[in-house]
């Protein structure tokens, strides 16, 4: 999991913030995390688990005081669901790996960019044919 500090917002909000100061870091194994070297004041805690859907909020301002620690116990997400899911595209993991973008048409190609691509990832002609 992904867990960093924002300016108060709602789920998600932190990704449209640009006004304030961000510090994430990544939970280990067994779920710890610690935040270091936060600016003092007021902030949200949210998070995100690649491969589930949604966004977490820790319910509650958190107040950041200098050499202060704070012990927030056991958290737990449980992600946004009406039912099984029937079909997806791609990952929930916030990347976009698992997609190919095929080389351009050369008429629709912006000749700013004339050096050829060196991180084509597919050689089969079969596959270039498909746009996924």
């Amino acid at each position: 999991a992904y867990l960093g500090l924002a300016l108060p917002g709602d789920a998600g909000s932190w990704q449209r913030e640009s006004k304030g100061y961000q510090f994430w870091t990544q939970a280990n194994a067994k779920g710890y995390f610690k935040i270091n070297n936060v600016v003092p004041g007021d902030y949200n805690l949210y998070g995100w688990v690649p491969g589930f859907i949604g966004d977490y909020k820790y319910n509650g301002t958190i107040t950041i005081t200098p050499g202060g620690i704070i012990n927030l116990n056991s958290l737990v997400y449980n992600p946004p669901r009406n039912g099984p899911t029937i079909w997806e595209i791609g990952i929930p993991d916030r990347l976009a790996s698992e997609f190919h973008v095929p080389d351009p048409y050369p008429s629709l190609m912006n000749k700013l960019y004339v050096e050829q691509r060196k991180d084509k990832l597919v050689q089969n002609s079969v596959i270039k044919s498909y746009y996924f």
